[in-house]
C-alpha cells in the first residue's frame, strides 16, 4: 500500500470555544477601574503602596498603539492627547496614532460622573479584553470613559486622562496621594518614574511568537506510528507557515504543514498510520517550526520513547 494510502492525517483546528471563551473574551478587569473627585469626605482606599499590575506583564502586542474618540469635544480630545504625549516622551518607546480602528477608544460626557455622597466618578477605564498567554497577557484592547470634572479647569497636568491611561495598561491603583495612580484626583499627581521604567522594559521587548508543544502520545503498531499533539501559540502576534517535522535518527518521517496560529490558539494534531521507513522505532522527534521570530526554542520539540 502507497504511503499516501497509509497516509491519513486529520488536522483539527480547535479554535476551542472554551478557550476562546475564558482568553479573547475575557474581560479584565470585570469593571472599569474608577477615578473619584472627593469633597470634604474621609477617604477610604483600597490598594497597595507598591506599584502593581492586574496581571504581570500583560501588555499590547506593538508599540505603536491606536486610539479613536467617540463624542469627544476638542478640550477633551486636546488633553487626552497630552496625555498621550506625556507617555511618548517619557517612555520614548510607546507611541500613539489617531485611527479608526482603534485599540483604545474614548467615550466623553459632560455630564458628571455618578454621585457617591461627597464623591463622583471623574473617570473610567481598564482593559477591555485580554488574552491570558502566560508569557505576557496580551491586552487587544482597552476603553476610556472621561466625565465633566469638578475642578477640571484648575488642573492644567492630565490627570484623570493619564489615571484612566495607566489602568488601560494594566497599572492597579496605588495609594500613594500624589502619584497618578491614587485613585481620588489631586491636580499634583504625576507619572511617576517606577511607572515609566515598568512601561520602557515591557515594551522594550520586541513582539514575538512562541510556539510550544504539548499534551504528545504516540504508539507504534509495527511499523506505523499513531500519535496526538497540541501545538499552542503562547506569543504576542499570529505566525504562518507552521510545520510539524516527524523524524526518528534524524530522517525525517513526515513533514506536515499547520495553518496559521493567532495568539492563544491552539490546534490538536491526529495522524494514524504514518509508515516509519527505519529500524530506528524507540525515539521518535516532534518538532515545531514557523518562519517568525519566536520567544524561546527549546520547547518547539518533544521526543516519544516508543521502546516495547
Amino acid at each position: 500500500m502507497s504511503r499516501i494510502l497509509n497516509t491519513i492525517i486529520i488536522i483539527l483546528l480547535l479554535v476551542s470555544s472554551a478557550f476562546l471563551f475564558w482568553t479573547y473574551y475575557n474581560q479584565l478587569p470585570s469593571e472599569q477601574r474608577q477615578f473619584l473627585v472627593s469633597s470634604n469626605e474621609e477617604l477610604n482606599v483600597n490598594a497597595t503602596n507598591q506599584l502593581s499590575m492586574f496581571m504581570e506583564n500583560m501588555r499590547f502586542d506593538t508599540n505603536n498603539i491606536s486610539y479613536s474618540f467617540a463624542e469627544c469635544n476638542k478640550k477633551s480630545q486636546d488633553k487626552m492627547k497630552q496625555a498621550f504625549q506625556i507617555v511618548s516622551n517619557d517612555t520614548g518607546n510607546i507611541y500613539f496614532y489617531e485611527s479608526q480602528s482603534a485599540k483604545i477608544i474614548i467615550y466623553c460626557s459632560q455630564q458628571k460622573g455618578e454621585q457617591r455622597n461627597t464623591t463622583f466618578v471623574a473617570g473610567e477605564g481598564g482593559p477591555n479584553k485580554v488574552i491570558l498567554l502566560d508569557l505576557y497577557p496580551l491586552i487587544v484592547d482597552g476603553k476610556i470613559y472621561l466625565y465633566k470634572q469638578e475642578n477640571e479647569e484648575n488642573c492644567e497636568y492630565p490627570v484623570v486622562e493619564l489615571h484612566e491611561l495607566m489602568h488601560v495598561f494594566g497599572f492597579d491603583h496605588i495609594n500613594k496621594t500624589n502619584e497618578i495612580l491614587y485613585p481620588y484626583v489631586n491636580c499634583e499627581q504625576r507619572i511617576t518614574p517606577d511607572i515609566i521604567n515598568e512601561l520602557k522594559s515591557l515594551y522594550a521587548e520586541k513582539p514575538k511568537v512562541d510556539l510550544t508543544l504539548q499534551n504528545l502520545s504516540a504508539i507504534m503498531h509495527g511499523k506505523y506510528l499513531n500519535f496526538n499533539v497540541t501545538i499552542l501559540n503562547r506569543g504576542l502576534i499570529s505566525t504562518t507557515n507552521v510545520s510539524l517535522k516527524v523524524s526518528s535518527a534524524e530522517k525525517t518521517i513526515e513533514t506536515i504543514e499547520i495553518d496559521d496560529l493567532s495568539p492563544g490558539i491552539s490546534q490538536i494534531i491526529t495522524v494514524k498510520n504514518i509508515l516509519v521507513k527505519t529500524n530506528n522505532q524507540d525515539n521518535i522527534t516532534f518538532k515545531v517550526t514557523t518562519n517568525e521570530e519566536e520567544y524561546f526554542y527549546e520547547n518547539n520539540q518533544l521526543t516519544a520513547n516508543l521502546q516495547q
